[in-house]
């Protein structure tokens, strides 16, 4: 936003407060999309990055990763179908499991991050008198989703849990990542799990949803990002993929971070050691990732 406009929203509201520029996001989001549109790559926002722009991106994006119930809740309460819906994290508790597979009827997508999630997910389906869509999460080496070999015996024995149709793979292995050649590595690796599933098992993975961790620029110290060029870059990586489905990349702070500025007052100025200070009614922990 210009700084015109900033001044403008600190004459109506207190600070500290974010400001959210809507056409900033659409027009970002639009070009984003375009781009990965011309081989075919949807887009899921992780929510987790801001979730108060999931009204805003109702519009632009095709699925949304919610990770939590408190997100699930605010997905019900802006409106949004279970259809687009991604509902992701290392926890699912069977209270909020069954209550979204019950009323919902087996609609949305569920990861498998575990054999005990799998489990749950085909009793609270079987409980339901439903089939529920689901993706494997292939770990990065963290608590996230399940190792790759896991992964691969979950597709092998499907037919033991008929209430689960396994849609596709995710991988999201973290953010703020500059080096496509990382990227490079990774996609060869999900393409190779697909051709590897399809040789042994004699199928075919429908669909990989894929978070790239694109990097964007907070500060005035960080390097600038050109979204085109590595935009560009990626899709030349996808082409090369053997993978014949349907990709969809996971984006959260790449979308978002963009449109947003934090506002705070300077409430105190004071001289220590010859160090000029400005004391500002909000803290660095609204602006620091601590995770």
């Amino acid at each position: 936003m210009e700084q015109q406009e900033l001044e403008a929203v600190l004459g109506q509201y207190q600070t500290p407060a974010y400001v959210f520029d809507l056409d900033a996001l659409t027009g970002r989001v639009k070009q984003i999309s375009a781009c990965l549109g011309r081989a075919g790559i949807g887009l899921c926002y992780a929510m987790k990055a801001n979730p108060f722009l999931v009204s805003a991106l109702a519009p632009l994006v095709g699925r949304f990763e919610v990770c939590s119930p408190g997100e699930f809740r605010i997905c019900e309460r802006e409106g949004l179908p279970m259809e687009r819906l991604v509902i992701s994290g290392v926890h699912k508790g069977l209270a909020d499991t069954r209550r979204m597979v019950q009323e919902y009827q087996g609609k949305g997508i569920f990861t498998i991050e575990s054999m005990q999630q799998r489990d749950l997910l085909a009793a609270c389906a079987k409980e339901a008198g439903a089939t529920l869509r689901a993706l494997v999460r292939i770990s990065s080496g963290n608590q996230f989703g399940v190792d790759y070999g896991l992964a691969k015996e979950i597709f092998r024995k499907r037919e033991e849990v008929p209430q689960l149709s396994l849609a596709g793979i995710q991988f999201y292995s973290g953010t703020q990542k500059k080096s496509l050649a990382l990227m490079e590595k990774e996609l060869q690796m999900l393409d190779g799990f697909c051709r590897e599933v399809q040789e042994e098992l004699g199928l075919q993975i429908p669909e990989i949803e894929y978070g790239p961790g694109f990097y964007v620029p907070y500060f005035q110290t960080d390097a600038e990002e050109d979204f085109e060029v590595l935009l560009e870059g990626f899709l030349a990586l996808a082409r090369r993929m053997e993978f014949s489905g349907k990709m969809t990349l996971e984006l959260g702070r790449f979308l978002a971070a963009g449109c947003g500025s934090f506002l705070t007052s300077i409430v105190d100025r004071k001289e220590n050691g010859g160090q000029v200070y400005g004391i500002v009614d909000g803290g660095i922990h609204h602006l620091n990732y601590f995770g």
